[in-house]
């Protein structure tokens, strides 16, 4: 695949300007709350910063925050726990990263739903199984499952089954603990840990301009050991931010110019992935809406801002603010994708979301059928991302000349040697002609999903462990501590 290039522009280079400047201002003379003794007490004293310890606010001078930003990690390389298929972060290949929501949706009947341990584990085969899901995560939080060991069971889960590398959520410091411990002892070592980065995690700054001390809490803890760090402000134009696009895109880069200058402090060392998830609101039920153009606008004015600091993006992109699989979801899906891909976005970072209202919910909910279709929609892209080689066997002038005026290229051996390579050909989406349609049942793309979904499934059921006897062992020995002592609390 094509590195992504940066060629779509919302924003011109002295906007962007403009908007970085506004953000420096946002942290010389306002701030952020960071409500941790431990990290206030590590940027106390540095030159650039000036901390007020009563009211627990760091403003972070302009010239400071800039030396960060020319020194920050730019790329990094992950290496699945248990496997060697390693891929790099900041080269500029897309990627498809799973995601998780609290629950999930039903396509064929129209519902939303708790997720079972089976649902949990369909989804684990779908990303094991899909060919361009890069990474492995639990659709939802299986139900019955105790809430205050469910992120540990979810790593404990994805470590055992998961052929590729994973990403899941972590609540807090005490989870974060137990999770940390796992990603070691599927490593092999804290050094192999530093290497691998077999564990990665998503801090969320509290908008405006406020950090939660668990988070923090987290923070601290990871960056002693390297590993990757989302740093992703849901900020709602309107709600949490500005309602003009300008300001929102300014205050929730001012947050996570914060976070990279804490995480900086901290280790100099430590990775950082920059999402782009500032949303609109819509105004008549104060709900963010995914599948708006001011979403498309955002997310790819939001990946120019990151190239601009030359960090790695991933975004939610590529949703629907629709309550079934229509018309209306897939123009909305395609629109806010396809502008942020031209803008130059490296990580889909949700994927597998169903309708973001759907059943009157908000956030999205999952969906098995969803995954299948975006793996499906990613190779449409990769296709257009794979572009156009020009060369001399492509320019195919001497098949032009043997073919001649008024022939036919379908027979040639120039033909039939490339096609496979050169015309992507779907396995969901509908190709046929009306009466071919017709006689096949008049079957959508959605059921063809369905049915796709199904097969994945069924092929591969049960989902088979990827670690021997021996880490599973370790992995069960700390999951029964986890549960033994954040239950009997």
């Amino acid at each position: 695949m094509k590195r992504v290039h940066q060629n779509l522009k919302f924003l011109s280079d002295e906007e962007i300007i403009e908007i970085h400047n506004t953000s420096l201002k946002i942290l010389e003379n306002i701030g952020c709350y960071v409500p941790h003794y431990k990290i206030l007490e590590i940027l106390d004293g540095r030159h650039g910063v000036n901390i007020d310890l009563n009211k627990k606010i760091v403003k972070f001078e302009k010239k400071y925050v800039e030396e960060v930003l020319k020194g920050a990690p730019k790329s990094f390389e992950v290496v699945p726990a248990y496997f060697e298929n390693r891929f790099k972060v900041g080269d500029g290949v897309l990627k498809l990263w799973m995601n998780y929501t609290q629950d999930m949706c039903d396509w064929v009947n129209h519902e939303r739903k708790l997720c079972s341990n089976e649902d949990m584990m369909k989804g684990i085969i779908l990303g094991n199984i899909l060919p361009f899901v890069g990474t492995n995560n639990v659709v939802a939080a299986p139900e019955g499952i105790p809430s205050e060991v469910a992120d540990i069971y979810c790593w404990y889960m994805l470590y055992k089954y998961s052929a590729k590398a994973c990403n899941s959520f972590i609540y807090n410091l005490h989870s974060a603990r137990y999770i940390l411990e796992m990603a070691i002892s599927m490593a092999g070592s804290v050094e192999d840990l530093k290497r691998k980065k077999n564990l990665m995690y998503f801090a969320e700054s509290i908008s405006p301009l406020r950090w939660g001390t668990h988070t923090l809490d987290i923070m601290l803890l990871y960056s002693q050991y390297e590993i990757p760090i989302f740093l992703g402000p849901i900020l709602s134009s309107g709600g949490s931010g500005p309602v003009t696009l300008a300001g929102s895109l300014a205050l929730a880069n001012a947050e996570i110019l914060s976070g990279i200058i804490i995480l900086n402090a901290l280790n100099e060392k430590q990775p950082i992935i920059y999402p782009v998830l500032t949303t609109p609101m819509n105004m008549r039920t104060a709900m963010i809406s995914f599948g708006a153009p001011e979403m498309a606008l955002l997310s790819a004015a939001g990946v120019q801002i990151a190239n601009f600091y030359g960090f790695p993006s991933s975004g939610n992109v590529h949703l629907s603010d629709s309550n079934i699989a229509d018309f209306q979801y897939g123009y909305e899906k395609a629109a806010t994708f396809s502008l942020a891909l031209a803008a130059g976005m490296e990580m889909w970072g949700i994927i597998g979301y169903s309708a973001a209202g759907h059943m009157g919910t908000n956030p999205g909910l999952s969906s098995l059928e969803g995954i299948t279709l975006d793996n499906e929609c990613f190779g449409y892209m990769t296709r257009i991302l794979n572009g156009i080689e020009v060369n001399k066997d492509t320019l195919a002038y001497n098949v032009i000349k043997e073919v001649g005026i008024g022939g036919n290229f379908l027979a040639t051996h120039h033909t039939a040697d490339r096609f496979k390579n050169e015309l992507w050909n779907p396995d969901i989406f509908v190709r046929q002609s009306y009466s071919e349609w017709l006689a096949s049942g008049k079957r959508t793309a959605v059921e063809n999903t369905i049915e796709r979904t199904d097969k994945i499934i069924k092929d591969n059921w049960p989902c088979e462990k990827v670690i021997d006897s021996s880490k599973e062992k370790e992995l069960d020995k700390i999951f029964n501590s986890a549960k033994k002592h954040m239950l009997d609390k």
